[in-house]
């Protein structure tokens, strides 16, 4: 098992989701997902000094996604709020966890996977959402500090404060404000299925309702987007397939028939290329033409799908990523040296991205070595075949040279392409196959 980072807005171009709800699997076991996130104001204008606070619901678009029960049925949920407020510049991952012990409200509600699953088929713009009615007392105190940045912001401006010193004010401030108004938790208390929110519509917000002097059935909106979260995965592999799964880094599993895959848990197939190197050393002046990795024979279920890809990152001896440091020669010399070697998940920081600065690329905690396709980077899921499968031509040639200055690369796993849903695969050891094609030189040496 691998801790898996679940966070979101960390680095652009990535889905982000809440997940939220608890399923028993037979194989995997039970896995209960919860989510964390924190909530900003929409807008820096004020209310009117006659503004009165009615009430306060959290509101979140389903985004479809769901692994458990294809079936309809009633699931139930809490929110809380954060005893301690998320930290930007940390690294959460499906195991991380933040307090959270004032319970601000609850919701049964009914999902039905199949119907989820024909709007994604269909491909029209459905939007459903939850509502989740709060404390009260917790959207008053949000709707005083509102009041209190209204009579700021009136005095800041009869007093020539300037843009910038206006922007410090806690309720448009963005760091204050999460420093007082730290998040809050979304946690299952029943269920059989995990249900996908998306945190990027404008849809999932914190609505405050209010009236005042002039106009009835008003809104305040705090939404959800472009805000620091994560979700966090428990998994208790008792009684399961997986049972003595139960620490991250170790090797399990090795003499059992099967293979196991599950994003979102942890759950990774280790890959061991010694052989690749036996075969490899006996080649004198011989050329790879073609290397194809196949895993045939992916078991199918009509619940719960298994992961879009499946990407070939490397491994330590140790079981951990292997992650570039640009600081490391040899490192650098890798990524030169073969071809198709690539950092995975190199990507802008969100933060970054969304400004515009034109900053450096920051290469963190993600950026393991990993082996892209010919193709395509990744071994993609076929339905039709039930298989993964990719060329790797270009890999495995730089592999298979003799070279005392490259890293021999010789574990590696099989990683999930999408860290934020619970698909999962389950496959024969012996249906992993390298297919290499080689044409061996006949020529006789002087």
């Amino acid at each position: 098992m691998d801790s898996i980072r679940t966070s979101n807005y960390t680095y652009s171009g990535e889905t982000n989701r809440l997940l939220v709800g608890t399923y028993k699997d037979e194989v995997f076991g039970n896995i209960t997902a919860s989510a964390f996130s924190q909530y900003l104001p929409a807008t820096g204008d004020t209310l009117r000094g006659s503004a009165v606070f009615d009430s306060v619901t959290l509101r979140l678009k389903y985004d479809f996604y769901t692994y458990g029960t294809p079936d309809g049925s009633g699931q139930a949920l809490s929110v809380y709020e954060l005893d301690n407020p998320l930290d930007p510049k940390a690294y959460y991952v499906n195991h991380s966890d933040i307090p959270a012990s004032a319970l601000l409200g609850t919701k049964n509600y009914g999902v039905n996977s199949t119907d989820f699953k024909k709007f994604v088929t269909d491909g029209k713009d459905t939007i459903i959402t939850l509502n989740v009615p709060l404390e009260s007392s917790f959207g008053q105190r949000i709707f005083n500090s509102a009041l209190e940045y209204r009579l700021q912001y009136i005095d800041a401006k009869a007093t020539g404060k300037t843009a910038e010193e206006i922007a410090e004010l806690m309720f448009i401030n963005p760091a204050k404000f999460t420093a007082q108004y730290k998040g809050i938790a979304i946690k299952p208390t029943s269920g059989d299925k995990i249900v996908g929110f998306d945190p990027s519509s404008t849809e999932s917000r914190i609505i405050l309702h209010y009236h005042d002097a002039k106009d009835d059935s008003l809104t305040l909106s705090l939404p959800l987007t472009t805000v620091y979260g994560f979700n966090q995965i428990k998994t208790d592999r008792s009684g399961s397939a997986l049972g003595e799964m139960n620490d991250f880094y170790k090797d399990y599993l090795v003499d059992g028939d099967n293979r196991y895959v599950q994003s979102g848990t942890g759950v990774v197939t280790k890959l061991d290329f010694s052989k690749f190197y036996d075969f490899a050393d006996t080649l004198k002046n011989s050329v790879i033409h073609s290397a194809e990795l196949v895993v045939d024979n992916v078991q199918s279920s009509t619940t719960n799908g298994p992961p879009a890809g499946l990407s070939l990152r490397m491994l330590l001896d140790n079981n951990h990523l292997n992650k570039y440091n640009a600081k490391n020669n040899q490192d650098q010399y890798d990524l030169v040296y073969f071809t198709n070697l690539r950092i995975q998940a190199a990507f802008l920081r969100y933060d970054f991205a969304s400004s515009g600065s034109g900053a450096v690329p920051i290469i963190e905690n993600d950026s393991a070595f990993f082996a892209a396709g010919d193709r395509i980077a990744y071994l993609p899921y076929s339905g039709t075949t039930t298989s993964y499968r990719g060329d790797w031509t270009l890999f495995f040639q730089k592999l298979s040279e003799k070279d005392d200055q490259k890293t021999r690369f010789k574990y590696f796993a099989l990683y999930p392409t999408g860290t934020k849903t619970l698909n999962r695969a389950v496959f024969p050891k012996n249906s992993i196959k390298l297919k290499v094609f080689y044409t061996k030189s006949t020529a006789v040496a002087n």
